[in-house]
């Protein structure tokens, strides 16, 4: 093509956009225009149709096929010719017409002809370039493009278009046929997007384009049964009536209908199922015909589907009518149709099935179009999200995070999957309770120079939901609640789905209450901005908008009493402005539950399964009446929270309940807080015992799903005859994000009981209503005083010389307690024990309360999980389990694992602590009944607070004193995971870092005690830790405060010991300077280094001598020295040292074989740097460890050895010219090393690629190199 046609080419470009009439149009729609189109043809299987055949005009193919610009713009993607640029918005390119161009070139031809030809251009190009349906893993995302320039120019060209107009658009008669049926394909979708009902759909243009067609010559070509369906469609949502729809039902059970026209009728029921949530609701009796047609549509061939029934089916059909179908080879075959088929199926939720087949083809994908893709990312985005659904947030979070990894530059980085990815990775730490990970996340998707308007509503939607489940973590932050107010300037903007989420998000802050005044305020001022944005609107309000109504007038009520108002009367008005799904830009079709109804089981068995039996003693308190045994058969959950302080009688109230219920309801299920995998294993078995059967074919749901199909009927609870009501217990889950994962998410016509000592706002969040809140603060002063009197009276024939109090003293002794119902129970108990009055008990009660400081008092009052008068009573007689609690009073109290204190055989002291699980239990068990602990975090570990442990400290005397803190001393040796003697050599492993910085909390809040122990306990009892873990982390002050307490104790040890000195303590000692020396070098300080690993060294040659230990301290105190020799310079006397040390383990019988590589690894790098690459070269050969090691996945300590191991061979291989050699091991270091966070950058994959990249250049293979 020469210049003059060239140029030619540009103008008609010019000329084509300015037809759009918008100043920007999308590059795909031009570029897209001039490729093959991906389709389906009449048997239902994928084709191509080309862009000649499209009618794509051959001036725009003639640019196409040259390369010339628009298409070669890649170098410069700002370019601008001839009044046209390239813009980016939101990872979107645009062709822009710039207003500065010449004024001819402004304005669209006059022409009358010329202008109706690039219309009909505009027309052919549009339709070739939008997708069909299911055809391509992009082919949403393209769609959604493509739709503001079908709204705002080719939809209302085809409303007004004429059939002399549509006459012209069409291309010659061969190409007509084929024409019309993508242009209806493309209808269909837009018809889908826009809502069946939508004033923009041109209704009238399909009968135009059919009277344009010459119908005898469109027969054979599969489009007559087509445009049968589409006319079908266009009659029904003209004319919402019984018979339009009958017409087209009769119509589209033809036995003529193919494939595509089969599944085209699927489509459309599927959209009509949809309408009901439009502008224009349909009659009953239509709506009850599309459910029927709908439910009975089928492929016409179940053993031999075609690739487009089968994805139609699994938008439309049950998940049981699915699974019967055969799965086409098509499907199987192509990468993106298998994709479709994942995508369609996590849309519908089957995410099971949905996570399989995207996780399996995610390889393929990345082979076909490589890891930075838009369409892997759209993969790795939705099989990130199943995961996440299914709750395997870490299988989520290594997708997310490989894919988000190779998406760094801002081109990438503004696309719509790098939003959707770190969405999802945000979700998986979010479900994992990591929510200081996850605020970094959402401020760096934030902090995007454009973020489109949904994902922003996300995002910060994700961000609130961060301050208001970890406030604690983050401070004062997120008092003013930046996130919802940065989301209300998007509200407008993003679907009615994401305007119900956001609502719900300031209901449960606004449930909440600010904390501060300037807390408050900021929720006021949200509250007025959403209730403005809302506007006056009046149509049935979602569950939702009634939710937010009800927290809006509660916090009215709350901010006028902080301010010292009234309230007028339109603030306590429950009335609020409603959202309209008419409003929603970006309205998306849902299918009808009730299509899936024949999926959920019915139960054949009844299930009482509760964990504790009925209290005789139990009394009803007028918080009981508030439930109802009778269940209301309604189509939701009735939610109760039961809460309040320790000993209260919430379980009693709970298990009353329940018994009482046992006739109302066919499931009744009672969990106990337990570590999740423990729950889920009783879930199970109680799954089991409901006997789920598949509803159509009566076969019994298999074990392994058992419990999966349990949750889905909850859903729809019934049996073979009837529904049934079911009812389950939460007992003691206080943790929202434990609660979350067992909540029977939308269940219907059950009852939920949470029982918690704190109250849980966070269930305002958790259904659509809100739920009861029963507070139970203790019995009626009448029902304590006859409890306490007939408690009392039932032993009186066991007592000995003792009287009844009369009423005034039982009335002041109830009132003493609070009428406490636990606290009365064991101060009746303890009375009847010892004998006593009840005047004397009440002596003794208020004495031994007077003696506890009154701070401490009001501290004890401020915990729920406290009971001053359960405390107190036990106070008076102190039983066994004192010694266990004296014991947690010298540790931390804000988490104390339960393991720690287990009893154990090795260490048999006589200190009444227990010496059996057994006992330990039963001591625990008596401590928790009075509250003076309280166990968490899944039961697992156990809390108490410093008021308490400050009043059994002082209660000791010293000898109690000694024993207790040696005790504990004993604990934490015993459970320390590393050991100070062990690991003298920072290799690849990570040591137990997290599990010992879960117990240095313990063991530095014993430092100022040592001088009153340590005469009293063996020195090997008191070396706790190995600093190691600490030092490998980085955390170099709490390795210096470990060394402080070992060199304290050893001081002790030494002055009070007998010459000569045990071995044990002189090679403690010896440790103690390596240690020491190895933070020095690690902190910079390479002289003081170089002086202890020296006086390490002559300590163990004088002290020590050949033995036990011996040569391992020489060899780790060689391998420092020749560190700080390195770092010096000194490489000669650096490759020594290491040689040394290597020859030191040698002489261990034994020896690691891991640290005699990870020596030869350091010494492999001296040599490298001495220019001695073939003896470099060999040692690290030998330094190379097993697979099972050098997998690094999990390292996250030292990144210089990461290097070393990684980069010193390759680099010894390619100096000496070996670069097929080199090449080989950086491609298999590659494999193995960890993906890097979105953040963060990997040193070693980039020290790797750049030695590739040498490699290939000497393997002449520059592109590759590049």
């Amino acid at each position: 093509m020469d210049v003059s046609e060239n140029l030619g080419g540009i103008d008609q470009l010019h000329q084509l956009l300015l037809c759009f009439q918008c100043q920007r149009v999308p590059f795909d729609l031009i570029s897209r225009a001039c490729k093959p189109k991906s389709s389906w043809s009449a048997t239902g299987e994928p084709e191509k149709i080309q862009p000649d055949e499209g009618g794509v005009p051959q001036w725009l193919l003639g640019l196409w096929e040259t390369r010339q610009w628009p298409f070669s713009h890649a170098d410069d993607a700002a370019a601008g010719v001839d009044g046209l640029r390239f813009v980016n918005n939101c990872g979107i390119q645009y062709l822009e017409i710039q207003a500065s161009s010449p004024a001819n070139s402004l304005e669209a031809s006059d022409d009358e002809q010329s202008q109706e030809a690039y219309i009909s251009q505009c027309i052919r190009i549009f339709n070739h370039a939008f997708p069909c349906r299911n055809t391509e893993v992009l082919g949403e995302e393209i769609a959604a493009r493509l739709m503001p320039l079908a709204k705002a120019f080719v939809l209302p060209l085809l409303a007004s278009a004429s059939e002399r107009q549509i006459c012209h658009w069409l291309p010659p008669s061969e190409r007509k046929v084929l024409f019309a049926l993508t242009l209806f394909d493309c209808l269909l979708q837009v018809f889908t997007f826009l809502g069946p009902y939508s004033p923009l759909n041109p209704t009238n243009f399909p009968r135009k384009v059919l009277n344009a067609i010459d119908m005898p010559a469109a027969q054979g070509h599969g489009v007559e049964p087509c445009l049968k369906v589409f006319l079908g469609m266009i009659d029904t949502i003209s004319s919402p009536s019984l018979e339009s729809f009958e017409r087209f039902a009769l119509n589209s059970t033809s036995t003529d209908l193919d494939e595509r026209s089969n599944a085209w009728t699927g489509l459309v029921l599927r959209m009509l199922l949809s309408s009901g949530r439009t502008k224009r609701s349909q009659p009953q009796a239509l709506s009850d015909a599309i459910l029927k047609a709908a439910a009975s549509w089928n492929p016409k061939s179940t053993t031999h589907t075609s690739p487009i029934e089968y994805l139609v089916a699994i938008e439309l059909l049950p998940h049981a009518r699915l699974r019967s179908i055969s799965l086409s080879e098509s499907l199987t075959v192509s990468i993106e149709l298998n994709i479709v088929r994942g995508l369609l199926l996590s849309r519908m939720q089957y995410h099971q099935e949905a996570s399989r087949a995207l996780y399996d083809i995610l390889p393929s994908a990345i082979s076909h179009w490589g890891l930075a893709s838009f369409q892997v990312g759209i993969v790795g985005a939705e099989s990130a999200n199943c995961y996440n659904m299914l709750r395997k947030e870490d299988v989520a979070n290594t997708i997310a995070t490989r894919c988000l990894a190779a998406r760094s530059t801002p081109e990438l980085t503004s696309r719509q999957d790098w939003f959707y990815l770190s969405l999802h990775l945000v979700d998986s730490l979010i479900g994992r309770g990591r929510y200081a990970e996850a605020e970094p996340v959402v401020q760096h998707i934030l902090s995007q120079p454009v973020v489109p308007p949904m994902i922003h509503m996300m995002a910060c939607l994700r961000l609130s939901k961060i301050g208001r489940r970890a406030p604690g973590e983050f401070g004062t932050v997120f008092e003013e609640h930046h996130a919802l107010q940065e989301g209300i300037g998007v509200f407008r903007q993003v679907t009615y789905a994401l305007q119900e989420e956001f609502l719900e998000e300031l209901a449960c802050i606004l449930s909440a209450k600010g904390a501060t005044q300037k807390s408050l305020e900021a929720q006021k001022v949200l509250v007025d901005t959403i209730n403005d944005l809302l506007g006056q609107r009046r149509s049935r309000k979602s569950p939702a908008q009634e939710r937010y109504a009800r927290a809006q007038l509660d916090f009215s009520q709350h901010f006028r009493r902080q301010n010292h108002d009234g309230m007028s009367e339109d603030e306590t008005s429950l009335e609020l402005p409603a959202l309209s799904v008419d409003d929603d830009p970006c309205s998306q079709e849902s299918i009808s539950s009730h299509v899936i109804d024949d999926t959920i089981p019915i139960a054949t068995q009844s299930v009482f399964s509760i964990t504790y039996e009925r209290d005789d003693d139990f009394v009803p308190i007028p918080a009981a009446f508030k439930l109802t045994h009778d269940p209301l058969l309604e189509d939701k959950i009735h939610l109760y929270s039961i809460y309040g302080q320790a000993g209260t009688g919430k379980t009693s109230l709970a298990a009353d309940f329940t018994h009482k219920s046992r006739d109302h309801y066919s499931f009744i299920l009672w969990i106990k807080d337990a570590p999740l995998e423990e729950i889920l294993d009783y879930l199970s078995s109680v799954a089991a015992r409901l006997g789920l059967k598949n509803t159509s074919s009566s076969v019994p749901i298999r074990p392994e799903q058992a419990l999966e199909q349990m949750f889905r009927w909850f859903t729809h609870p019934r049996n073979a005859s009837s529904r049934v009501p079911w009812l389950i217990v939460f007992d003691g889950i206080e943790r929202e994000e434990v609660l979350r994962q067992l909540w029977p998410r939308g269940g219907r016509f059950g009852t939920v009981l949470v029982i918690t000592r704190n109250k849980p706002y966070f269930l305002y969040h958790f259904d659509r209503d809100m739920p009861l809140y029963i507070e139970l603060r203790g019995l009626t002063p009448e029902s304590a005083i006859q409890w306490a009197s007939r408690h009392t009276m039932a032993t009186k024939s066991t007592l000995v010389n003792r009287t009844l109090s009369p009423r005034k003293e039982m009335a002041s002794f109830a009132e003493l307690l609070r009428y406490h119902p636990a606290a009365i129970k064991q101060a009746t108990s303890l009375i009847s024990r010892r004998h006593m009055g009840v005047g004397d008990f009440i002596a003794a009660y208020k004495k031994t309360r007077a003696s506890i400081p009154e701070p401490l008092v009001m501290e004890i009052l401020s915990q729920p999980n406290h009971s001053i008068q359960l405390i107190t009573t036990w106070l008076l007689n102190p039983v066994d389990s004192g010694v266990l609690m004296n014991a947690i009073s010298f540790l931390d109290p804000y988490g104390i694992p339960e393991s720690l204190l287990w009893p154990s055989a090795s260490f048999t002291w006589p200190d009444g602590y227990p010496q059996g699980v057994s006992e330990f239990e039963e001591m625990r068990d008596q401590l928790l009944k009075s509250s003076l602990i309280w166990r968490g975090n899944a039961q697992q570990t156990i809390y108490t607070s410093r008021a308490v442990q400050k009043i059994f400290i002082k209660r000791m005397d010293p000898p109690c004193f000694r024993r207790a803190c040696c005790r504990v001393l004993f604990l934490l040796a015993y459970t320390w995971p590393c050991k100070f003697e062990d690991h003298l050599f920072i290799a690849y492993w990570t040591p137990p870092f997290t599990k010992c910085c879960n117990l240095t909390s313990h063991a530095f809040g014993l430092d100022y005690q040592l001088s009153h122990v340590s005469s009293s306990v063996k020195p090997e009892l008191l070396i706790l830790t190995n600093p190691r873990c600490a030092i490998k982390h980085g955390k170099y002050t709490s390795a210096g405060l470990f060394l402080i307490l070992v060199s304290r104790i050893l001081d002790v040890h030494i002055s009070e010991s007998h010459l000569p000195l045990p071995h044990t303590t002189l090679r403690h000692a010896c440790l103690l300077n390596h240690h020491n020396g190895v933070l020095a070098y690690r902190r910079g300080q390479y002289d003081s280094a170089a002086y202890y690993f020296r006086r390490c060294f002559l300590k163990a040659v004088n002290d020590l001598g050949p033995g036990e230990g011996y040569w391992s301290i020489q060899a780790a105190c060689h391998y420092g020295l020749g560190n700080i020799k390195r770092k010096e310079p000194s490489i000669p006397d650096s490759i020594a040292s290491y040689e040394m040390s290597i020859k030191a383990l040698e002489h261990i019988e034994g020896k690691s074989e891991q640290d005699v590589s990870f020596v030869k690894l350091n010494l492999g790098l001296s040599l490298l740097m001495n220019d001695e690459p073939k003896a470099a070269e060999k040692v690290l050969e030998q330094a190379r460890l097993p697979e099972p090691v050098t997998n690094l996945e999990d390292d996250t300590s030292d990144s210089r050895q990461i290097l070393v191991l990684c980069l010193g061979l390759p680099i010894a291989k390619l100096t000496q010219n070996k670069a097929e050699e080199s090449l080989q091991l950086c491609l298999e270091y590659l494999a193995m090393l960890p993906l890097p966070t979105p953040v963060s950058i990997s040193q070693p994959a980039t020290g790797l690629h750049l030695i590739a990249s040498g490699s290939y250049g000497r393997l002449s293979k520059f592109d590759l190199a590049q």
